[in-house]
């Protein structure tokens, strides 16, 4: 079960780490292509995409130190 809990823990891990990857890569995508059409929602949808890796990434530091068991 050990085995199965470290991997859970660093799958978690590299989903937030993506899940920053993307918010970056859409920020910048914005930053240069947007103009008077783009959504004035985009930057919440960046700031939940950030909010949601960091969610990511504590959550699967948590699972690889045994905060749940």
């Amino acid at each position: 079960m050990i085995m199965w809990e470290k991997l859970a823990g660093i799958v978690v891990i590299l989903l937030g780490c993506w899940q920053f990857y993307a918010g970056v890569r859409q920020f910048k995508q914005v930053k240069h292509h947007g103009d008077q059409n783009t959504s004035p929602f985009i930057m919440y949808a960046n700031f939940y995409g950030f909010f949601f890796g960091a969610l990511l990434l504590i959550l699967g530091i948590a699972i690889l130190t045994g905060a749940f068991d």
